[in-house]
């Protein structure tokens, strides 16, 4: 009798915890993690995952120091239901997942106290030695510049809460739609793409998110063909951040060009006639001032010549009269 209340006792509180309000969790890293990618494979996307559990996962996962910002994004009245029945309102935070080389998903993570992310944050600085932190809002958001140092930091965004009805799906994508430009407003803004982000809500949920049964977080994403998922990821960013190198012009064709080739004569024909054109005037006026020019300016000289003979024969002589004196 004794191990049946038990028993039952076990299974209401079991019953209850499914219908406990959870939130969902996403961490991804630009650069890889080894190690990290196990606790993904472990996982069950019903079971619920801890504070504290979540909480050791993503020290194992910044505590890499491979990155040169950190950015902690709260997003209040969030839920799993929100990644799939709005999937197409997260264009940017489903490109930047696919371009990581480290990316893990929970479904179900139990209410987030409002300091989960201070704690994580003081271990940051103190393992990967980052002085610089940088709280902004929904509000400040035009505020925030881009800056050009290498310096390290930790970005904490807190997105304005999420509307708490689910009646209005267009209202709801709406919201979710502008928090994923918001996001990319930030993460646009930073000098470099090595990043570290942690995206859930925290602080109490006052309501229960749709079950969404057996479906996962943005599956195409997560459950891609990878035979080994850290080397394969890895492997995806590069190709998404180094792509072939494109000149800005096309290169010289260094190949032999002569005029007797069919080809070149039929593209050119009208270059090559200006040319032999050009050509054959230029030879024209050298012949001409070599051989012509001469000739024609001898005559003028010669022609000069006679006329000034010609005057000086036909000079009157003057008669000079011997005069004697008387």
């Amino acid at each position: 009798m004794y191990l049946l209340v038990i028993s039952l006792l076990a299974a209401f509180v079991i019953a209850n915890d499914q219908t406990l309000p959870t939130v969902p969790a996403i961490l991804y890293s630009h650069n890889l993690a080894p190690g990290v990618f196990v606790y993904q494979e472990e996982s069950d996307p019903k079971a619920i995952l801890s504070e504290s559990e979540l909480h050791d996962i993503a020290i194992r996962l910044v505590s890499k120091c491979n990155s040169d910002a950190y950015i902690f994004v709260n997003q209040p009245g969030l839920t799993a239901m929100d990644f799939i029945e709005h999937k197409d309102a997260w264009n940017n935070l489903r490109g930047y997942l696919k371009r990581s080389s480290t990316a893990l998903k929970f479904e179900h993570v139990a209410p987030l106290s409002q300091d989960f992310y201070q704690r994580l944050i003081a271990q940051v600085k103190s393992i990967c030695d980052v002085k610089i932190q940088i709280t902004i809002n929904d509000e400040e958001l035009n505020s925030f510049s881009p800056y050009l140092d290498t310096e390290k930091r930790i970005i904490v965004l807190d997105l304005p809460e999420l509307t708490p009805s689910f009646d209005d799906v267009d209202a709801r994508f709406d919201e979710l739609e502008l928090n994923d430009r918001m996001l990319r407003t930030i993460l646009g803004r930073l000098p470099s793409p090595s990043q570290t982000v942690i995206y859930t809500a925290l602080g109490p949920q006052n309501r229960i998110g749709k079950d969404i049964g057996d479906q996962e977080i943005f599956p195409d994403v997560f459950h891609g063909s990878y035979s080994d998922p850290e080397l394969d990821l890895e492997r995806r960013n590069t190709d998404r951040y180094f792509p072939e190198h494109r000149p800005k012009f096309d290169p010289i064709d260094d190949s032999y060009l002569s005029i007797f080739d069919q080809k070149f004569r039929e593209q050119n024909s009208t270059l090559i006639s200006l040319i032999v054109l050009a050509v054959s005037f230029f030879i024209t006026w050298q012949l001409f001032n070599q051989f012509l020019a001469p000739t024609a300016v001898k005559s003028q000289d010669d022609k000069g010549k006679s006329s000034t003979e010609e005057d000086t024969t036909k000079k009157p002589k003057v008669q000079v009269k011997d005069t004697k004196e008387d």
